[in-house]
């Protein structure tokens, strides 16, 4: 099993504008609670124990809540950049935080995959990497991930709907050696997995539909998002999140007219 997650949230959340002006994602509230509160329980029931925040925009706000948590039964580290890295730039700054091994997930967006059973099959590929796929939603998130023998054959963002089959689901699982590769200052995750993909080492695994992925990096889907919450408020009832009661933000649905 994965002993660690690094969750990757210091963008500004441009999509999100006015809302993120004022409020990290991570705070969104999310049937009841800040979907950071989500997040925390989702991989602390899976047997995480080791969680890394990278941060920025709004870093503050996500420190004193995460202060405000009782114990979650894992370790939440945090690093702040001072300016933006990009993804891969932030991963970097990382490093003296990161495990052996890791999976980097995208700080909006919810993914109950197992990652125990994305772990066993990364193992078996032999690869030394592996990116979680899944196929493309009817054009709601294009397809940007091509797979071919069990591997990505190639990865590139904003392609037109249906020209790839698959898309990134969000979930990366890495070594320290690979944030080791990467250069300092600004970058993105995107050349890493181009440069895994050149050398045949990133493995794809397939995520089944039931397990699909949300975002709360839209309107969409973040309005997509609360109403699967809703159809499912068995998973997503405050009683099955016990972290605290602190207040969230700003009682219900975030919404342009909120502000």
């Amino acid at each position: 099993m994965i002993g660690q997650v690094v969750v990757l949230a210091g963008g500004r959340g441009t999509r999100m504008r006015p809302l993120s002006d004022r409020l990290p994602k991570l705070l969104f509230p999310v049937a009841g609670r800040p979907f950071l509160d989500h997040v925390v329980a989702n991989y602390r029931d899976q047997g995480v124990r080791r969680l890394h925040l990278c941060l920025g925009h709004h870093a503050e706000q996500v420190i004193a809540h995460v202060r405000g948590l009782p114990p979650a039964g894992m370790e939440i580290t945090v690093s702040v950049e001072d300016r933006p890295l990009g993804t891969a730039g932030a991963l970097r700054m990382a490093g003296p935080f990161l495990a052996d091994r890791f999976a980097v997930v995208m700080g909006d967006s919810w993914q109950p995959v197992s990652l125990s059973a994305l772990t066993r099959r990364w193992e078996s590929s032999g690869r030394p990497a592996a990116m979680a796929v899944c196929r493309e939603l009817d054009g709601v998130v294009p397809g940007n991930t091509e797979v071919d023998g069990g591997l990505v054959a190639a990865y590139e963002k904003g392609r037109a709907p249906g020209t790839f089959d698959y898309v990134d689901y969000g979930t990366l699982l890495l070594t320290r050696a690979h944030a080791d590769r990467i250069a300092p200052g600004e970058a993105d995750l995107a050349d890493l997995i181009g440069a895994l993909v050149a050398e045949g080492g990133l493995a794809a695994l397939e995520v089944p539909e039931h397990d699909r992925f949300h975002e709360i990096g839209s309107f969409e889907g973040y309005e997509q998002f609360q109403e699967h919450c809703a159809r499912h408020s068995e998973q997503f009832g405050a009683v099955r999140f016990p972290l605290g009661e602190r207040p969230v933000p700003q009682e219900g649905v975030l919404t342009r007219e909120a502000i």
